[in-house]
């Protein structure tokens, strides 16, 4: 926006300039009621090949406006405060910057320029501080281009450095991405229309469904429903909310524990995403902070937000626990004759479904939602999602989407999903063999498979010298990044970086089934000195990196072990808890794992997980219309809002794309697989 000569404070002024500072691009919403267009003007120096900052800064010292805006920058009070909050960034700024000192000492610029010139080259500097190129916010006619933004405000300064070339953001048209007008819809195709008319029947079917259940109980019906009947009812939104707010344990070998655990688990994650997703989305007037919490200042117990990595490492063990624990308890029951085409037809629709469905949302309506925000940036990255989803989303169904570049961009947690239905892939012929074998022939070949998924952990380290969870830094081989570059797959998402934790809950998962329904025995002081060991471990896995901010890089053995052997650590630490917990040794933590509130809270934690992204994502980018002072009271406000938001998404989305065809899948395929009876009937085969 601009200020206008008789309202502004800087009335004095003869000419307009465009109001606030670098930080702060400005609400769109009052540009648009006045039929005007809000567009950026973005801090992306261009001109002839091989023109240096220094170059541009000359140009622009020998601008006629240039003392003008010097003026206005020395008197600009929220711009005058962002230079001292980040002071000492700004000295090191300039300090390692050869062209700020060679620009300094020239003589042909008058002190009074000086500090223009040296905002232009922090400017240059920031943007992978504050996760956005910067500049200014404008409202323009609306006849006006962002070229012609970009061409009035280069006019000004003297030097082509404002919107001097094409962004490419996921195929939108730069005016698109710059420039916000009163017609800023959404687009909307053919696959939109179907994707609508998919969600208008689901909704159909959830209000004839909820009907009859209802018409069902008031009516006192004593005989079964018919097949057809069942199906509807499968869409029922009372009987689906009164299961998943239901608290009762519905059998003994249930693991009450882990719902506790699954819960706690995925708040972390979401605290874990909110802190590292609002230093790459946020705008910080006090940007100086975030090299604080980079360099350790903030103190130790940051770490479990900084190193929240292990958190997701709890949800692999808690699937691969589930998984063996299941499958054991299948294979003593028929007795190894195991319908093996069953076993992954029923994973994959019971995962691949509620995915699509997912999946179509963010294509059809989430482009369209961000529309109702005045942010170019929120727009932006939801037309992103979206147009990712549009064209991976077909690999994320076939669960290859981390060895696709840029398969995992539709939502940006569904990285996790491939990886765990590989490991679920997998697990058949880990549990099989185990449960066909001697305890010690069990354990001999579950140590052949935890060794293999091992070994490219400590291989990799060592090769190519990496830091901690495998992050490569000055000291590495650059041959890493590029040998992960070129099949599109990231170090932090390749499963065989991850399997290690599956495989430990396969095993707990084991020995929870040799002593299902067992009271075990555990001396007391056993008991406390393995709850010691426990926690000592996860402690360290989670803490003990924190030294390095102090000693500097860590040895290149250090890293190996690290690497190699923290998501077992952390993986037997809850497994501990869990067995302990179990087998009723587990004390008051056990009561409180197992309280009965977190029951419903678990069984919506997939759903969570798969949707806070999107909602921290959409709530940052649209914050980013203006700058705010990070602290610690923002973070923790921040956390709640995006958590609950969250979680009731999560909800409708549980009720709506989950529970219903859950039901759906049994019905079905137990009527397709039910033994077909012969002859008169009487003797099923």
């Amino acid at each position: 926006m601009t200020h206008h000569a008789k309202t502004s404070a800087l009335g004095g002024m003869s000419l307009e300039v465009p109001a606030g500072y670098s930080f702060d691009y400005g609400s769109s919403t009052q540009c648009i009621k006045l039929d005007a267009k809000h567009c950026l003007a973005l801090y992306l120096p261009g001109g002839p090949a091989g023109r240096s900052l220094v170059e541009h800064s000359l140009n622009i010292s020998n601008s006629d406006n240039l003392k003008l805006l010097s003026n206005y920058l020395q008197n600009n009070m929220a711009l005058r405060s962002l230079i001292a909050m980040n002071s000492e960034v700004i000295e090191a700024i300039m300090e390692h910057c050869d062209e700020c000192s060679t620009l300094l000492q020239d003589p042909k610029i008058s002190p009074i320029n000086t500090i223009i010139l040296a905002l232009f080259q922090i400017w240059s500097r920031t943007p992978s501080l504050i996760g956005r190129p910067t500049g200014y916010g404008v409202c323009v006619p609306s006849q006006c281009s962002y070229r012609d933004v970009g061409t009035n405000l280069n006019s000004f300064v003297g030097s082509p450095i404002f919107n001097t070339f094409d962004i490419s953001s996921y195929g939108n048209k730069n005016e698109d991405f710059f420039c916000i007008a009163k017609d800023h819809a959404a687009s909307w195709d053919g696959l939109n229309t179907f994707i609508a008319i998919v969600f208008g029947a689901i909704g159909i079917f959830i209000v004839l469904g909820t009907l009859a259940d209802v018409f069902s109980m008031f009516g006192n019906e004593k005989e079964s429903p018919t097949y057809g009947k069942q199906l509807l009812l499968s869409f029922s939104l009372y009987t689906n909310l009164k299961e998943l707010m239901n608290t009762q344990v519905k059998s003994k070998d249930t693991l009450t524990c882990l719902d506790g655990m699954r819960f706690i688990s995925m708040t972390w994650v979401v605290l874990g995403h909110n802190f590292i997703f609002s230093t790459n989305s946020l705008i910080f007037n006090n940007f100086k902070i975030l090299a604080d919490i980079f360099s350790g200042k903030w103190g130790v117990e940051f770490e479990a937000i900084a190193n929240a990595l292990p958190s997701v490492d709890s949800f692999f063990l808690f699937s691969g626990l589930l998984v063996g624990y299941l499958t054991f308890k299948e294979l003593d029951r028929c007795k190894g004759k195991f319908n093996l085409i069953m076993y992954y037809v029923h994973r994959y629709i019971r995962l691949s479904i509620p995915l699509a469905l997912i999946i179509a949302f963010v294509i059809a309506f989430l482009p369209t939602l961000a529309r109702t925000t005045d942010s170019q940036l929120t727009h932006d990255i939801a037309d992103g999602q979206a147009s990712r989803c549009r064209e991976y989303g077909w690999s994320i169904l076939l669960y290859v989407n981390n060895f696709i570049e840029h398969g995992s961009d539709c939502i940006g947690v569904i990285w996790y999903t491939c990886d765990d239905m590989i490991f679920f892939w997998l697990s058949f012929f880990v549990v099989y063999p185990m449960w066909n074998n001697t305890r010690s022939g069990a354990l001999a070949w579950w140590l052949i498979w935890l060794v293999a998924s091992t070994i490219p952990l400590v291989y990799q380290t060592w090769k190519y010298d990496l830091g901690l969870i495998l992050q490569p830094d000055q000291e590495s081989d650059p041959e890493f990044a590029l040998g992960y570059g070129t099949n599109g797959t990231s170090v932090y998402e390749a499963p065989w970086n991850r399997f290690q934790p599956y495989l430990v809950g396969i095993l707990l998962g084991y020995i929870l089934h040799l002593t299902r329904g067992q009271k075990i025995h555990i001396n007391p002081k056993l008991n406390v000195l393995c709850w010691q060991a426990a926690f000592l471990t996860a402690f360290g896995v989670v803490y003990g990196t924190y030294s390095h901010y102090e000693r500097g890089r860590l040895t290149q053995l250090e890293n190996v072990l690290y690497n190699g052997f923290q998501r077992i650590g952390w993986s037997l630490s809850l497994s501990w808890v869990i067995f302990s917990c179990s087998k009723g040794h587990g004390g008051m933590i056990n009561d409180f794992l197992s309280w009965r509130f977190f029951l419903p809270l678990s069984r919506l934690s997939f759903m969570t997980f798969l949707i806070h992204s999107l909602v921290i994502f959409i709530a940052f980018k649209t914050f980013s219309t203006i700058a705010v002072d990070l602290s610690w009271p923002l973070l923790v406000c921040f956390f709640f809002g995006n958590l609950m938001i969250s979680i009731s998404l999560a909800m409708v989305a549980m009720l709506v794309v989950e529970t219903p065809f859950v039901k759906l899948e049994k019905l079905i395929l137990g009527r397709l697989l039910a033994p077909k009876p012969v002859g008169n009937g009487k003797k099923p085969v």
